[in-house]
């Protein structure tokens, strides 16, 4: 029988995912400048980390860590997995909320089914999760550049309050899963917390309002984005084990974070340099 601290801990995930997911978009739209900094910050994976180290205890989570790299490398195979799903059935003539659920089902199967044969084989090789992952965001780039981007001037998504409730909604239960899971499967709490919860939500509602067409954009910046999570998880691995899941998740956080600017800073210098003229 399930006791009440469990039980709190399950409402207190839950609450405190949904919350947060909420405050970041909150953020984003209001920091127009930092929101993709802002978007990028790994927050499913930081509550889900430390409610897992609540629960299983810092050592425990260091020797999970490389099933959690394979599934977040199969969480952004998920978005190119998805666009080409949806460019199908668009193709088909299939409807847009047709569209819209099938491929999410679809993608979804592939990340649950690739996790899977790895959970199944107890997957705890550090360096070949690792391999696993650069070579599924490899993949990954290869595929969202086969389509040509055509597509300029897109606009940045902002949620409606309804659709705000439902990210939590779905987050928080997210969270929420992670930690029942935790207590008796730890490999599939630790899968489970690089879940594409926030891609399949995302992608979603851009598909919804701005069609597949201007899908491409959004997914080909998801390998390049996923890296500061990748980072987290590394840093997990060394913060928890000399300063314990509470101080460990706050380094994690600020590593994780300035990995994340220099990313933005990155990008943005490359912008210029493409758009400035040439000699």
């Amino acid at each position: 029988m399930m006791n009440k601290y469990f039980l709190l801990q399950i409402i207190v995930s839950f609450v405190i995912g949904g919350a947060f997911v909420t405050f970041l978009s909150f953020l984003a739209e209001r920091i127009d400048k930092y929101s993709g900094i802002i978007l990028t910050f790994p927050s499913t994976l930081t509550i889900g980390f430390f409610f897992l180290g609540m629960i299983l205890g810092a050592d425990k989570i260091i020797t999970i860590i490389p099933v959690t790299l394979i599934s977040l490398g199969s969480a952004i195979l998920f978005a190119a997995i998805y666009f080409y799903a949806a460019l199908l059935l668009k193709r088909a003539n299939a409807d847009k909320i047709y569209q819209i659920i099938c491929s999410f089902c679809f993608s979804t199967m592939c990340w649950f089914a690739l996790v899977f044969y790895f959970i199944m084989k107890k997957f705890s090789n550090l360096t070949l999760g690792i391999v696993s992952y650069l070579l599924l965001i490899t993949i990954t780039y290869v595929l969202l550049n086969l389509k040509n981007n055509n597509v300029t001037n897109i606009k940045v998504l902002k949620y409606s309050i309804g659709q705000k409730i439902c990210r939590a909604l779905f987050v928080g239960g997210l969270i929420a899963t992670i930690v029942i899971l935790s207590k008796s499967y730890a490999l599939w709490g630790a899968a489970f917390a690089m879940f594409p919860a926030a891609i399949a939500s995302t992608i979603m509602t851009f598909h919804w309002y701005y069609g597949i067409d201007k899908l491409l954009p959004v997914v080909k910046k998801m390998p390049i984005g996923s890296v500061s999570l990748f980072v987290y998880a590394l840093v997990s691995i060394f913060s928890f084990r000399y300063f314990g899941f509470i101080f460990g998740t706050i380094v994690s956080c600020i590593v994780s974070l300035l990995t994340s600017i220099l990313i933005c800073y990155f990008r943005n210098g490359v912008a210029k340099w493409q758009l400035s003229p040439r000699q």
